[in-house]
């Protein structure tokens, strides 16, 4: 989980600026769209699969609840996974905003067993939101 969300950080460092997403407790970056292609391969290479709205029901169980828990996929809207059967499941929601300027990036974990207050501690610092 760790190496994943860190190497979002270094990868990305010349693209997304992380902030708190309080409301999905995630680490949230918003970039412009003349930047998709360039997130997208990033996404790609931490995350082994990538969910939409018409795939989503092929997903193994633990994704379709988290899809569910994020409010559905919608068109365009994508949900970038770890491996769901290996524990806890570090995920990026990538949804484009209305506007077609912006494209906002989640990522958090889904973990059941996990408290909030541990997985937001473990993404802060990890992102360096931490303090």
């Amino acid at each position: 989980m760790q190496r994943c969300c860190q190497g979002l950080v270094s990868g990305g460092h010349d693209l997304l600026k992380w902030s708190w997403d309080d409301y999905i407790k995630s680490a949230l970056a918003v970039f412009d769209t003349e930047h998709a292609d360039d997130v997208a391969r990033l996404l790609g290479v931490h995350f082994p699969t990538r969910w939409g709205a018409d795939s989503i029901q092929a997903a193994p169980s633990a994704v379709q609840a988290l899809a569910r828990a994020l409010g559905g996929i919608r068109q365009d809207q994508h949900l970038y996974v770890t491996h769901p059967d290996a524990g806890p499941v570090v995920f990026a929601a990538w949804w484009p905003w209305g506007n077609g300027k912006s494209i906002s990036v989640r990522v958090g974990v889904h973990d059941p067993a996990a408290t909030p207050d541990a997985t937001r501690e473990q993404l802060q610092t990890w992102f360096g939101l931490a303090g």
